[in-house]
């Protein structure tokens, strides 16, 4: 996969993220600033959180979800959830990881994105959760136990 890719994206882990990686989020940004809209700002925001660690990508996550989220697009902040899901729970950090996830899951399965939905699942369940409980809207939906197996 690219660099450019990888930082836009976050489908690679990032730990060890190339120089090169963070070079095209560099030139990407420096690129689509000028528009100023809450996706530009937002996307930028997730991939500097997910090639950097500590607490650069502590204080990324927020200010993606949030930017993201008044954006009509619904994918990008449920990324941005899955993301500082995972993020949270390989720093140990298991309610944040919990509450992260089970958003992501929730998001993905609204919009059919069942890929995703699934991988929020399997994390969530690696966080110690046990998924969400069912309500009436969820009865036909399986829950993240059901989805693992």
């Amino acid at each position: 996969m690219d660099d450019w890719s990888t930082a836009l994206n976050g489908s690679e882990d990032p730990r060890g993220a190339s120089e090169s990686a963070l070079d095209a989020l560099d030139r990407l940004a420096e690129a689509t600033r000028p528009a100023a809209t809450d996706w530009v700002a937002g996307i930028e925001a997730r991939s500097r959180a997910f090639l950097d660690e500590g607490k650069e990508a502590e204080s990324q996550y927020p200010k993606a979800i949030h930017r993201l989220g008044r954006t009509a697009l619904r994918g990008e902040p449920a990324r941005a959830h899955l993301l500082c899901g995972e993020w949270s729970r390989r720093e140990r950090r298991g309610q944040a990881a919990r509450e992260h996830l089970t958003i992501a899951h929730e998001l993905f399965a609204e919009k059919g994105m069942e890929g995703f939905a699934r991988r929020a699942a399997r994390e969530l369940v690696a966080t110690g959760g046990g998924g969400r409980k069912r309500t009436n809207r969820s009865r036909g939906e399986p829950t993240a136990q059901e989805m693992r197996a």
